[in-house]
């Protein structure tokens, strides 16, 4: 179930971004999405961002959840 995994969907779609493999409406869905499954679970995005990604991948990825 996704709801449980929200934690690793957040990777993966940062992931993407860092990869420029998400642009335009996709990535505007993608994101709205996962701040949404971010939201209702309670998962604490920017730890995950920390944990995860350099500085400069972190400042990218805020760029586009912003």
């Amino acid at each position: 179930m996704v709801i449980s995994q929200a934690a690793a969907v957040f990777v993966y779609v940062a992931q993407a971004l860092e990869a420029d493999a998400l642009s335009g409406q996709t990535a505007s869905r993608v994101i709205a999405a996962t701040k949404q499954l971010l939201l209702a679970t309670q998962t604490d995005g920017e730890a995950l961002l920390q944990q995860n990604f350099t500085p400069e991948a972190q400042q990218l990825i805020r760029g586009h959840f912003g």
